[in-house]
């Protein structure tokens, strides 16, 4: 069982991961906007090319930003009937055909929120006719609570082969990161779920995380390092993660608050809070051959 993050001992951080195979870092544009200046999250779209998703850290207003893969917001989506208690990751997955979008309303500085919401959503489509706004009806809230202690989480990803969704905690003073599970399918009649733990990896203050489209690669992010896991073809996340496997840590860029990581098939792309030391550049880091 997990411990509270003010009961463990500390993890020494790993000091020889190899580098993971991927080209230098290309700035693709600037996250230069005013309105969008806490991204606290990144997920590219599944249902529109140079589509990625990103919305503002706590106390914004309860929306998401759809940008360009050079930066620039194309529409603003207001999320009508909730609020943004403290959002902190964004995620995309394909269920039943259609695309879906999940913001993490899971922030909890203060260990005590309970429960925590993650809310879903149809993907919206960005055809160039400016801002929109989702029914409160269109939007479901997954609420969750960890079974032992209410972490702070500033990670979630969706694994497209299961459906099942993942958490990964924050610990401001030891190398530990809790998982946990919200097995698929989930449902608002489930509210509110109680997680189920899945590892313990030894790594230091997460604050983004995400899936690849094709089930298999895992990025996690925290403000100075970026790690990405590959499993084995057929195995699960919980089967892989239990055994504590060893990340490759992806080469990334210093950035100002990177509290933001997407992975697709191409690569990956990170950007930073921007709100102290503005703007912040959009980064691409394509895979090696």
């Amino acid at each position: 069982m997990p411990g509270r993050c003010k009961k463990v001992n500390k993890l020494v951080r790993a000091q020889a991961r190899a580098d993971c195979a991927v080209e230098a870092g290309v700035i693709t544009g600037q996250m230069d906007d005013k309105v969008m200046e806490e991204a606290s999250g990144l997920a590219y779209s599944r249902n529109q090319d140079g589509i990625i998703w990103t919305q503002n850290d706590h106390g914004d207003d309860p929306r998401v930003f759809a940008i360009s893969e050079e930066g620039q917001r194309l529409a603003i989506v207001t999320l009508e009937g909730v609020l943004n208690e403290d959002w902190e990751d964004i995620a995309t997955t394909v269920l039943d055909g259609e695309s879906m979008l999940l913001v993490a309303d899971t922030g909890n500085n203060n260990f005590d929120r309970d429960p925590l919401s993650i809310f879903r959503l149809k993907e919206p489509i960005v055809d160039g006719n400016g801002d929109m706004s989702i029914p409160r009806d269109q939007i479901e809230d997954l609420q969750v609570r960890y079974p032992d202690f209410s972490y702070d989480c500033e990670a979630l990803t969706v694994d497209q082969t299961s459906g099942d969704i993942f958490m990964f905690t924050k610990d401001r003073e030891n190398s530990i990161s809790e998982v946990y599970r919200y097995p698929f399918p989930q449902s608002e009649a489930n509210n509110p779920f109680t997680l189920e733990h899945v590892a313990t990896l030894p790594l230091f203050w997460i604050t983004g995380g995400d899936i690849s489209p094709d089930g298999n690669t895992l990025a996690l992010t925290n403000k100075q390092e970026a790690f990405s896991f590959t499993k084995p073809e057929g195995m699960s996340w919980p089967e892989f993660l239990v055994n504590n496997p060893e990340p490759c840590n992806l080469q990334v860029e210093d950035e100002v608050q990177r509290e933001a990581i997407a992975v697709t098939e191409e690569g990956y792309w990170t950007t930073s809070e921007c709100k102290k030391d503005p703007p912040c550049p959009l980064w691409f880091y394509a895979h090696s051959a």
